[in-house]
């Protein structure tokens, strides 16, 4: 059994890459199963047989099971988790907390990173922020953006210097098939996982880069005049393009 922590700066696709490598039949990936586990250094190899994986704890997470928009998703994974090879869990900014991971899992551990643009997060934090209907921190706008991306930019940097087992993820290289070859942006996904491809695997990647093609990149950006400048001379986007090359 491998375990596998899919985290990056929030707003940079971690939930679209877990919908995607969810669509293997031998991948079972929670939705923030844990979020409220990682500060505290407590996830376990334990946490994830069937019975503690599906018993749900609002000391472990604020994601339901039985309502809200993750009950399909929590009912296909529990109809195939004893078939899994891969079990894990999502959560933006695990990252933090990848030492005790490291500790706790092992040669088991896996640990994908995905970044993205810090034009598109930024963009991404001050929609929500400014939204009155959405519980996101009003104060968590493009300002929040940088330092939370630049944060984990450099926590990969360093994991990657000391040879830790994590595999970055271009978000652009792949969902963007106008610029990139996506495919091999998932083969490298693929192979790092020791995994085959499959059929709904491929489809979905097919069907997420449509969408990303025709809904997502040409989307109007939400930064004001004075954000770009502040966004251009803060963000560390000469360590986001050396780990995009890597």
């Amino acid at each position: 059994m491998k375990y596998l922590f899919i985290g990056g700066a929030p707003r940079s696709g971690t939930s679209a890459l877990t919908e995607l490598l969810s669509t293997h039949e031998r991948v079972a990936i929670g939705m923030e199963r844990f979020k409220f586990c990682y500060s505290k250094n407590s996830v376990t190899k334990e946490m994830f047989t069937k019975d503690n994986f599906f018993r749900f704890d609002s000391t472990q997470t604020n994601i339901d099971d039985k309502n809200g928009k993750y009950v399909d998703f929590y009912q296909k994974l529990s109809n195939k988790f004893d078939g899994s090879s891969i079990v894990g869990d999502k959560y933006p900014q695990l990252y933090k907390f990848w030492p005790s991971l490291f500790e706790n899992f092992g040669e088991d551990g896996r640990f994908l990173f995905i970044m993205r643009d810090i034009e598109d997060v930024a963009s991404s934090f001050n929609v929500r922020a400014s939204n009155p209907k959405d519980k996101w921190p009003e104060e968590n706008n493009y300002k929040k953006a940088v330092e939370i991306w630049n944060q984990s930019l450099l926590i990969a940097a360093k994991a990657k210097s000391e040879n830790k087992n994590i595999c970055i993820v271009s978000y652009s290289k792949l969902f963007d098939s106008e610029s990139y070859a996506c495919d091999e942006e998932m083969l490298k996904i693929i192979r790092y996982l020791d995994l085959s491809d499959n059929e709904e695997l491929i489809l979905e990647h097919k069907k997420l880069q449509e969408k990303y093609v025709s809904h997502i990149k040409n989307k109007s950006k939400l930064i004001f005049e004075g954000q770009e400048q502040y966004i251009k001379e803060k963000a560390n986007k000469s360590l986001y393009f050396e780990l995009f090359n890597l």
